[in-house]
């Protein structure tokens, strides 16, 4: 599991997933952000859901069970 924020200094978080993802599509990849991020961004990789700062426990638990049973595209 790689839980990646979206704005960091040397890449975009969106485009670190993105790359994650081609690599190897096992990896469970969770974003994060302190601001909203664009739905169709995140279709764009096969996501429906990220973490929004501050991060709270129970939203995490939640993503997570939810990408652990949904199964792979």
């Amino acid at each position: 599991m790689a839980i990646i924020d979206c704005k960091m200094p040397q890449i975009n978080g969106i485009e670190l997933a993105k790359i994650i993802s081609q690599l190897d599509d096992k990896i469970m990849v969770m974003l994060m952000s302190g601001c909203e991020i664009d739905r169709d961004l995140l279709r764009q990789i096969n996501k429906e859901e990220y973490l929004k700062k501050p991060i709270q426990i129970a939203k995490l638990i939640e993503i997570v069970k939810k990408q652990l049973t949904t199964p792979s595209p």
